[in-house]
């Protein structure tokens, strides 16, 4: 259905992991060029990857919890950059990478749905469960 828009397209970003306001990552990444932060959802399963204290985010059954960002054009080209450098993510070669960046559908918490990009990962699932689907809550 989208694949016809380009892998850069601006559309918010979906982070469910350190990404997040209160993560590790938020503040060095999006916090100062967010226009807006929402609390939603997607579908799928998150585990973390105990050894290296970080989430992954895998299609499957569940809901994951976290927040949609719209980010100030301006700034998203080389933001959406970093963040994939930050992801281990390569366009030119998603075999070795270790997320992809892909288009998912998220709820908010008003119901109403938005298309946006985030990661999921491209391993073997290793790690645990998180049941409930909120990082933060681990």
């Amino acid at each position: 259905m989208h694949s016809t828009l380009s892998l850069s397209e601006h559309l918010p970003l979906f982070v469910y992991g350190t990404l997040r306001p209160g993560g590790s990552n938020f503040a060095r990444f999006l916090q100062e060029h967010a226009k807006r932060i929402q609390s939603a959802s997607v579908s799928g399963q998150i585990y973390w990857h105990v050894e290296g204290d970080y989430p992954y985010l895998v299609n499957g059954p569940g809901r994951v919890t976290g927040h949609l960002i719209e980010i100030d054009p301006e700034v998203w080209p080389n933001l959406l950059a970093e963040i994939d450098r930050l992801e281990d993510y390569d366009m030119q070669n998603e075999a070795e990478s270790w997320y992809v960046r892909r288009r998912i559908t998220a709820t908010l918490a008003n119901g109403q749905r938005q298309t946006c990009w985030t990661y999921f990962w491209n391993r073997q699932c290793s790690g645990r469960l998180i049941e409930h689907g909120d990082w933060l809550k681990r």
